[in-house]
């Protein structure tokens, strides 16, 4: 009876499919590794949260320290920081974002917890991965949302470094974020809505479109030839920051040095000139203007109901330079008070019914 060998090639053809499903084992393994450690912080993270709602009813405030909470957590010197069997936790109330936060060390993955009253992403889940960890982000994406998702904001998490996905709830908020001298064309998907922007260079910052975020003009000209809406806010000071043909919607602008914040145009907004020049040759539109310096508020044009404060002499009054005189105006039933200029209507004094301004005494 003749023996029967396997060939090389089956050999080689059973290690091979030994290998894909060591692979394939060793990967599930640990997807399920990774689940279990995770699906730990919850539970901990959950008595922590209710812990902070509980605070809140007793004291219609949350918690800024674990020792103030009824956990049984070792917190660290901060108060902000504890262990729980493992699981460490981090607490957080500021403007934005009121949350707890769960990890562990052997974990790249964070588990979020916002509390209802959070001014962001009130009550809800997130997951947080790092970025270059495909199965931390397989975790957040997949395993948790049960599909793929999209879930990113504006791919930034709360902790640096990491991507946020949100599990459970309707992505209500945003993550801001500190930049130096970008412009309009660098700004491009890494300037979103909340965000600031300071100018440490000339031109810093120029050309932005500044949305419930921040711009500091700490160079020449920083912060320029931008727009600022929904309670943005500017502030110049270098000599010529946040000028330059700005706008301005229910938003704000702070001059601390010459010619600063002028040449803006402000549609219920305000701009505050501490510096000469500092508001000057601009258009207020429903707005205020407040000068606390000479011609801070100068030859600009104030309409629909305006209101010019001339803390100082000639601040809302002309101003002049080589080039002529530019007059202050004053239409529909704008007005200035304080060391106002003779021709200004004076809030506070009648209607002149045939001028339909304010009287210009009373």
């Amino acid at each position: 009876m003749k023996n029967k060998a396997f060939t090389l090639i089956e050999v080689l053809i059973v290690v091979l499919i030994i290998g894909i499903l060591a692979a394939i084992s060793v990967t599930q393994y640990n997807k399920s590794v990774l689940k279990s450690r995770f699906s730990g912080l919850m539970p901990i993270a959950r008595s922590v949260y209710d812990g902070q709602e509980v605070f809140f009813l007793s004291h219609g405030k949350y918690a800024n320290d674990f020792a103030s909470l009824d956990v049984l957590a070792k917190a660290d010197i901060s108060g902000k920081q504890a262990d729980i069997n493992g699981v460490l936790l981090t607490m957080e109330d500021n403007s934005r974002h009121t949350y707890v936060k769960a990890t562990k060390n052997n974990l790249e993955n964070n588990y979020i917890m916002y509390q209802s009253k959070s001014k962001y992403f009130p009550g809800e889940i997130h997951c947080e991965a790092k970025t270059d960890n495909s199965l931390a982000n397989w975790l957040c994406k997949v395993a948790l949302k049960g599909k793929e998702v999209s879930g990113a904001n504006a791919g930034r998490g709360l902790t640096e470094g990491y991507t946020d996905y949100v599990i459970n709830g309707a992505e209500n908020g945003y993550f801001p974020k500190n930049f130096e001298n970008l412009t309009g064309k660098t700004a491009a998907g890494k300037f979103y809505s909340g965000d600031t922007c300071t100018g440490t260079e000339d031109y810093g910052c120029r050309a932005l479109n500044v949305s419930e975020g921040s711009c500091y003009a700490q160079a020449t000209h920083a912060c320029v030839r931008s727009t600022y809406s929904n309670g943005s806010y500017c502030e110049g000071t270098a000599d010529g920051g946040c000028s330059e043909s700005v706008k301005f919607y229910n938003s704000s602008c702070l001059g601390t040095k010459n010619a600063t914040c002028n040449g803006g145009e402000y549609y219920n907004s305000s701009c505050e000139g501490k510096g000469d020049l500092a508001c000057a040759s601009s258009t207020y539109d429903s707005s205020v203007c407040t000068g606390n310096s000479s011609s801070a508020c100068g030859g600009s044009t104030f309409k629909k109901g305006s209101i010019c404060y001339a803390n100082v002499k000639g601040a809302c009054g002309d101003i002049g330079n080589s080039n002529g005189t530019y007059n202050s105006t004053y239409e529909d039933t704008s007005c200035c008070i304080g060391q106002c200029p003779d021709y200004a209507p004076k809030c506070g004094c009648p209607i002149d019914s045939n001028t339909g301004q304010h009287a210009l005494s009373c």
